[in-house]
């Protein structure tokens, strides 16, 4: 199964926070323990990224209970309803 290559600079970032990757098949990668940030309703979050069609667009899906209840409305719509 080919590997997805990740950008050197943002390996480096996802090691100094000591973010797990895995990637489970070929269009999927898994990330645990990512940092969340101000605002979040838990420090950090799991994180799957999953290309159902080859060269189509990813989907990403986060943690069922992450939630945000800070101040940036951008944040607040993308993290309304379903965690996806």
């Amino acid at each position: 199964m080919p590997v997805i290559a990740i950008h050197p600079e943002l390996n480096q970032l996802l090691a100094a926070h000591r973010v797990q990757i895995f990637q489970p098949r070929e269009h999927m990668v898994q990330l645990n323990a990512v940092p969340t940030g101000a605002g979040f309703s838990k420090p950090c979050t799991n994180v799957l990224l999953r290309q159902q069609l080859e060269g189509g667009p990813w989907e990403v899906f986060v943690d069922d209970n992450l939630a945000y209840a800070g101040d940036n409305s951008e944040r607040t719509r993308l993290f309304r309803g379903t965690r996806r």
